[in-house]
């Protein structure tokens, strides 16, 4: 037993399917358990992972995307979600965006809270894309098969996706589609201070660099927003950046 963790009283726990390193609990249990002699962390309410969330591969994420699902739409789950989406609505609001893509849409997309823009979304699970397509919210993507097609626009919206890996041809997508003057736009959380340097470094190395701001209202642990921009000699975009991050957390903090 490593130092500094006690071991949790005996939890039902099961793996969700075989090799998905997606485990489920009958009830809500503690933040740590230990199932078959590997150590498990709590994702959300009865989801268990058995490492960070930044390493989950492809098909892991779309089964914790299956398994999540119906967790969003209870109510101490889906209040926490508003509050983020409505959060990063108001800061592509702030900046007066005409056309916003939601990276990472998910199965409740925000392209309602958006007002007025030209939306489009990409995600990276085909069951998300085909639901969001039979919505009719716009062109909705399959990365990474997709990725050339994606038109620019003003601001990306990434509500609770940054916890996972955003492989560096995605970083790439984003910073193309922004282009000079854009933002991207993001929560971030799960992610130890390491993990959260080596992705600022990523998308650095695009081209982008990062204005943080701790949230407020501390919806989840250890959660920030995240703004991404590109230089410029006038300094206008990290102005800009700060106005959007400004407006982010006045939002979440009512």
């Amino acid at each position: 037993m490593r130092r500094g963790f006690r071991e949790s009283p005996a939890v039902a726990c099961q793996e969700v399917a075989k090799g998905s390193r997606v485990f489920l609990t009958e009830h809500s249990g503690p933040r740590q358990l230990m199932h078959s002699g590997r150590r498990l962390f709590r994702f959300m309410d009865s989801i268990y992972l058995d490492r960070p969330s930044e390493k989950l591969d492809r098909e892991s994420i779309q089964i914790l995307n299956e398994v999540r699902r119906p967790l969003l739409d209870r109510s101490e789950v889906a209040g926490v979600n508003a509050r983020v989406r409505q959060a990063l609505a108001a800061g592509a609001q702030a900046v007066a965006a005409r056309s916003v893509l939601e990276w990472g849409c998910g199965y409740h997309p925000m392209h309602e809270l958006l007002g007025d823009v030209d939306y489009a979304a990409v995600d990276i699970d085909p069951g998300v894309v085909a639901h969001a397509r039979g919505l009719g919210i716009g062109p909705v993507h399959l990365a990474d098969r997709d990725l050339g097609d994606i038109a620019p626009a003003d601001v990306i919206v990434s509500p609770f996706v940054f916890h996972f890996r955003i492989p560096r041809r995605h970083i790439a997508t984003m910073r193309r589609v922004v282009g000079p003057a854009g933002f991207v736009l993001a929560n971030v959380y799960r992610r130890s201070p390491r993990a959260r340097r080596e992705l600022e470094n990523a998308f650095r190395d695009a081209g982008l660099l990062l204005e943080r701001r701790r949230d407020p209202a501390q919806l989840c642990v250890e959660h920030e927003f995240w703004c991404l921009y590109a230089p410029d000699r006038a300094g206008t975009n990290q102005a800009r950046a700060r106005e959007a991050l400004e407006a982010v957390t006045a939002a979440t903090d009512l």
